[in-house]
């Protein structure tokens, strides 16, 4: 019997001295679950020299060590080998029935001639598309996945999804070298001729100038006027469901839902680096769509919903519930984006309110290029050609929805007729119908409604005016309008609530907010005057031309998009998974 248990004692299994050593290093800690443990031996196995830039000489093999274990996958074969080849005779076998077990990468590599370009870089018939370069000056070193489908270089611990130049290779590049790949997602038809889409439209165009690879991700609908260098991704039409102006529609549910799948295959299959997402529901759809395909989310914010929400609602009941949703939606929505962007001081002080940090002031840009100087004569035929005469002229440019309070007008167009009967309001829209006849039944005199097919009548109506009125009243947004007027060098009267460039008595005239009496007065006074229409004009001109140029716009979204990208990039290294034992160089 004492022979039997002597021989069970010494038959027993010891720990080796590795696991010992590993034990120690772990702690006192539980043993973790079967399926942690599978984890762990399937992670890349590379010797702690290889984390250190410094070269030098690879540790001789130890016993116990499997060969290569150290620098591949334990379940990956090395580059150009075989697998599945199993048993006497069966890489003859599998040949003669063109059957490759190697991996996808090898068999694509092998297929292709030598010297091939594969994703900018020289082809070669023994490296696949996981093994890449991240960037650092280590060659040896390539990115490798791990479990958490993050590319991690092995060596640098830096991210290889915003460092892999091969990426680049699809969207159209600009005059310069791409440094971002930017999808900007706008919820609405475009490009059309409000103000919201102007900006997009001139700040995709002048990034794509810069040198970045941009695409516009929109609903079907839209102006046929192309975009200079930039693509449009559209969603299909659906029958039935189309975005007629502003304000929510039962319709854009499933509009969204489409514009969501669009982002989704838009940013998988262009390699996108930044979601730029413009208003709450492109917000809503790029933040979706961000955290699927892990790409951070810059959100442009043009104006608070809990204030403009419930414009578009007649009902008490339905504009009290309208704007409780908007404060639901300006508390929760921003706040989860990487970074926001808030188009006037106000709307700063709001987000940061409510709980965002990261969020930076972006005025809207304008170009006085795009309204050059005209002569007397120009002015004469672009009136005799509208049927203008050469009345007294004010003009409204703009859609006609609810926000926009183009009631003030109608209420004081009026007033101003009692004392220059000859004065006329023009209402340049490219508005859906229903806003339109919403409009004509004031049954108004002095009122004219002229469709804008194009930006280029626009031009021409301003030319043409003698006064351009502004009469939102809302403090959450920045009227591009606004901005176009100034450029013009027309003498400005706008609502205090919108008056966001513009100083009383200086570049324009403002008047208090909802004050029919007012605007009236104010009107009067600048028709009676061309003088100070000319001098305010002038200093309109001067103020967008100093203050409001779309380079400084453009600079300032180009920092925005580097703190991003390096934000995310030190997320990367700071949750990057530890390396375990083996890769740290304890055996």
């Amino acid at each position: 019997m004492a022979a039997s248990g002597e021989r069970r004692a010494h038959c027993r299994r010891r720990p080796s001295p590795r696991r010992d050593l590993h034990r120690r290093l772990r702690g006192r800690r539980p043993r973790p679950p079967p399926r942690a443990r599978a984890r762990e031996r399937l992670l890349v196995r590379v010797a702690a020299e290889h984390r250190r830039r410094a070269r030098e000489p690879a540790p001789a093999r130890t016993g116990g060590v499997r060969r290569r274990e150290r620098r591949w996958h334990e379940r990956q074969p090395s580059r150009g080998r075989a697998l599945g080849a199993c048993g006497p005779g069966g890489a003859a076998r599998d040949a003669r029935r063109g059957l490759d077990h190697r991996r996808r990468a090898d068999r694509a590599a092998s297929r292709r001639p030598s010297g091939a370009v594969v994703d900018g870089r020289a082809g070669d018939s023994r490296r696949g598309r996981r093994d890449r370069h991240c960037g650092c000056r280590e060659r040896q070193h390539t990115d490798a996945r791990d479990f958490h489908r993050r590319a991690v270089c092995t060596h640098c611990r830096r991210g290889g999804r915003a460092l892999a130049a091969a990426r680049r290779a699809r969207l159209p590049r600009g005059s310069g070298a791409v440094t971002s790949r930017i999808a900007i997602v706008a919820a609405c038809p475009f490009p059309t001729l409000q103000g919201s889409q102007l900006l997009i439209r001139r700040l995709a165009e002048g990034l794509q100038a810069r040198g970045h690879a941009v695409v516009v991700v929109a609903y079907a609908e839209g102006l046929e006027d192309a975009l200079t260098g930039v693509p449009v991704r559209r969603i299909p039409a659906i029958p039935g469901c189309r975005a007629r102006g502003s304000g929510p529609r039962a319709a854009k549910l499933l509009l969204d839902a489409a514009l969501l799948a669009k982002v989704w295959r838009v940013v998988r299959d262009e390699r996108i680096e930044i979601i730029h997402a413009h208003n709450y529901e492109a917000a809503l759809v790029g933040l979706a769509a961000g955290r699927l395909a892990r790409v951070p989310v810059v959100y442009h914010s043009h104006n608070a919903l809990a204030e403009e929400l419930p414009t578009y609602f007649r009902g008490a009941l339905a504009r009290r519930a309208a704007r409780a949703l908007g404060a639901l939606a300006d508390r929760e929505v921003p706040r989860r984006a990487d970074h926001c962007i808030a188009i006037c001081h106000e709307l700063v002080d709001f987000l940061r309110a409510r709980g965002v940090g990261a969020v930076d002031l972006v005025a809207p840009g304008g170009s006085v290029e795009e309204f050059p100087a005209r002569s007397s004569g120009d002015v004469a035929a672009i009136r005799a050609r509208f049927a203008f005469g050469s009345r007294p002229l004010l003009l409204y440019a703009g859609n006609l929805d609810g926000y926009q309070n183009v009631e003030l007008l109608l209420g004081s167009i009026g007033r101003i007729r009692h004392v220059v009967p000859d004065a006329l309001l023009v209402l340049a829209t490219h508005a859906a119908p229903r806003s339109v006849r919403r409009v004509l039944a004031a049954r108004t005199d002095g009122v004219r409604i002229v469709t804008a097919a194009d930006f280029a009548t626009v031009r021409d109506l301003l030319h043409a005016a003698d006064v351009a009125l502004c009469p939102r009243r809302e403090w959450s947004g920045f009227p591009m309008k606004l901005l176009n007027y100034m450029a013009a060098g027309k003498a400005v009267v706008v609502s205090a609530g919108s008056a966001k460039a513009v100083r009383h008595g200086v570049n324009g005239w403002v008047v208090a907010d909802g004050s029919a009496r007012g605007y009236a007065a104010a009107i009067l006074h600048l028709l009676r005057s061309p003088g100070l229409r000319a001098a305010l004009g002038a200093a309109a001109r001067r103020t967008v031309e100093d203050e409001y140029g779309w380079d400084r716009v453009l600079d300032q979204v180009e920092a925005i998009y580097a703190s991003v990208l390096a934000a995310r990039a030190r997320a990367a290294v700071t949750h990057a998974p530890p390396l375990p034992l083996r890769a740290a160089g304890y055996e």
